[in-house]
């Protein structure tokens, strides 16, 4: 009887072991498919890094160009500022000429004329 525990022992053994392997076996499968999956997605990660990076630096690239567009503009703006109160100020000149030319000849005109070309 006892050869014959001993023997129900090692089938034991040997099953117990021939199921261990099989399990690691299946383990150690999901294991490497795991790590594949892995590197996929890092390599998917890395590629979206790279694109975020060049839309960044466009982006930043286009506010800069803003920022010098909007600079020339406001310059721009300023200058044609600067223009118009010219002008008013001519426009306001020539007024208070004709209001004080109000009942005056052609000749006075004339002579006032020629005396600002001098």
């Amino acid at each position: 009887m006892e050869i014959k525990q001993h023997g129900f022992l090692m089938i034991g053994a040997v099953v117990l072991v021939a199921v261990l392997g099989l399990a690691l076996t299946l383990l150690w499968n999901r294991l490497d498919a795991c790590h594949k999956e892995t590197a996929k997605v890092e390599a998917a990660y890395t590629i979206l890094a790279q694109y975020v990076e060049e839309q960044n630096s466009k982006i930043a690239t286009w506010e800069r160009a803003a920022e010098d567009r909007s600079g020339r503009a406001k310059a721009a703006l300023a200058a044609e500022k600067a223009r118009g109160a010219s002008i008013k100020a001519e426009i306001d000149a020539l007024r208070k000429k004709l209001a004080d030319s109000k009942g005056k000849t052609c000749q006075d005109a004339l002579s006032d004329i020629r005396s600002g070309l001098r």
